[in-house]
């Protein structure tokens, strides 16, 4: 946890439907559903959802590595992050949730309340 006020972890990373334990393992074309808890207090929502802003403007501008998921793909909410990637991304997808939580610390860190 970086931040007492957000905390972002991995929930489950669930196959498509039709897919297998055994398929992620042979096909790294296939599907998996990501999904991220998030437990934060109101700013924190508020600065997450700044720093996803702010991030997908650099992938954007700056593009992305080659097979690197775009955040864009991600769907938020209150509650979680549902991100449907390839079995090959999904380290990839991690990595990048982790740079956007130490983001939003640092954010939050920054802040006048904090």
């Amino acid at each position: 946890m970086l931040s007492a006020r957000i905390q972002i972890e991995v929930e489950a990373a669930g196959t498509a439907p039709g897919g297998g334990v055994f398929a992620l393992a042979d096909d790294p074309m296939a599907s998996v559903e990501l999904r991220f808890r998030i437990r934060a207090a109101s700013d924190g929502l508020e600065a997450l959802l700044h720093a996803r802003r702010s991030m997908i403007r650099e992938e954007r501008t700056l593009g992305l590595r080659e097979g690197e998921p775009s955040l864009e793909d991600a769907v938020f909410s209150t509650e979680g992050i549902l991100w449907p990637v390839r079995s090959d991304q999904a380290a990839l997808c991690v990595e990048k949730i982790a740079l956007l939580e130490a983001r939003v610390a640092r954010t939050l860190a920054e802040s006048p309340e904090a």
